[in-house]
């Protein structure tokens, strides 16, 4: 089960991450895809309750 502390930082991040528009860069659409599915598998604690 992840931390529940680890979930706003991540939500925090991928806005930031958001703001930014660079589409022929490939680091930070691979960065941004990262943080995705970093909270899409943090972020199921309703899936627990």
């Amino acid at each position: 089960i992840p931390d529940k502390r680890s979930i706003q930082p991540l939500y925090d991040l991928d806005k930031k991450l958001q703001a930014i528009r660079d589409p022929d860069n490939m680091t930070l659409k691979k960065l941004k895809e990262a943080v995705f599915w970093s909270i899409k598998q943090c972020d199921t604690w309703d899936q627990y309750s």
